[in-house]
């Protein structure tokens, strides 16, 4: 007999009527009913959104973010999108803000993995060489990268990245 497989509920996937960049994200159902279903379709984990989260955090606060997640079982949570961070300029000082406003926020909230990837409106192919760099310089330990982008031939894809290691050169290791 095998193992039960743990599954994390992408962001989107109980959502609701809300896609990805739209001018507002924010799904329309309550996050302890979002969890709920995730809970009851056999899902271990969530994902949010910043701005979801955000949202739900002020309505709730941490702590009642937090009881949520433990309430309804759910072992895994994972923040989703940051992207620009391999970027100059003003599109990194943003994307710097909220990955230190995913930092904080998952570490009160005990993220498991922060999704990362290139922008949605940067049709060139990703630079995973620079990418990589960038990760590396900027990693925590403690959590897991999942990286998303465009395969050079146009396709989506998907990498994902197990616990990162410190290594003497300072290099991750994973």
């Amino acid at each position: 007999m095998s193992a039960k497989k743990e599954l994390l509920a992408a962001y989107w996937t109980l959502a609701g009527d809300v896609y990805p960049c739209a001018a507002n994200e924010i799904s329309p159902f309550p996050l302890r009913d979002r969890c709920e279903a995730a809970s009851r379709a056999g899902w271990s984990g969530i994902g949010l959104i910043l701005d979801d989260l955000e949202y739900s955090i002020g309505k709730y606060g941490v702590s009642g973010v937090k009881n949520m997640l433990d309430d309804t079982g759910m072992k895994y949570f994972e923040l989703e999108i940051l992207m620009d961070w391999y970027f100059d300029g003003e599109a990194r000082v943003k994307s710097d803000d909220c990955r230190r406003r995913f930092i904080e926020l998952g570490g009160e909230l005990g993220m498991r993995n922060l999704k990362i990837g290139a922008s949605p409106f940067d049709r060139n192919p990703a630079d995973f060489p620079r990418m990589t760099d960038e990760f590396a310089k900027r990693r925590r330990p403690r959590y897991r990268g999942a990286l998303e982008g465009r395969h050079p031939g146009g396709r989506e894809c998907a990498c994902r990245a197990g616990p990162l290691q410190e290594r003497e050169d300072g290099r991750p290791d994973h």
